[in-house]
């Protein structure tokens, strides 16, 4: 492929200078540039902040999807530098534990978000069921920890089409395996 590029007359002296000093083909040093270039806007991160909605007293339990409820809860705010890859710090996206199950409990859409943090790690916002505001936050250091993490009870803690999603933003293979 060719290809022609501008270069301003202002800053024809880099090109030159790169020419005699780079030793290797300028085509090869500028598809260098391209790739970091796009590396670097892929990792872009900037600062998230969001609430997290918790009890007000120490192990109080109570349900946030009733008005009365909304007395004993409190957003306490958390920041980290990341980039977000599902859904926003305030709107996650819907997702269902089992979209293959005809029961209508397993039908209901949980809501999550999930975010690349500078560490490499994976973020994970739960939204609950129809809530606006975070109810959960994980940390998982890989990909694998987090498609891994069980909710206690044998089943996996989050949708496999959540899975699936953050899988394909992080160009992994993830194949679900089907019982049937």
């Amino acid at each position: 492929m060719k290809a022609t590029i501008y270069i301003p007359e202002d800053q024809a002296h880099v090109y030159e200078s790169a020419k005699e000093k780079l030793g290797e083909s300028i085509s090869k040093t500028f598809l260098g540039c391209l790739e970091r270039e796009l590396q670097n806007r892929a990792m872009k991160t900037e600062r998230i902040v969001f609430e997290k909605w918790g009890p007000i007293k120490k192990g109080v339990v109570a349900r946030r999807d009733t008005a009365q409820d909304m007395d004993w809860f409190r957003p306490r705010k958390f920041a980290f530098q990341g980039r977000f890859i599902v859904g926003t710090e305030s709107d996650g996206e819907d997702f269902r534990y089992n979209e293959l199950s005809h029961e209508d409990t397993e039908k209901c859409p949980h809501s999550f978000s999930v975010a690349v943090t500078k560490g490499n790690r994976l973020a994970v916002l739960f939204f609950g069921l129809s809530s606006t505001h975070v109810e959960d936050f994980k940390v998982f250091e890989n990909f694998e920890e987090f498609k891994n993490a069980s909710r206690g009870d044998g089943l996996t803690r989050y949708p496999e089409s959540l899975i699936q999603a953050v899988a394909s933003e992080l160009e992994i293979e993830h194949i679900e395996n089907l019982d049937i």
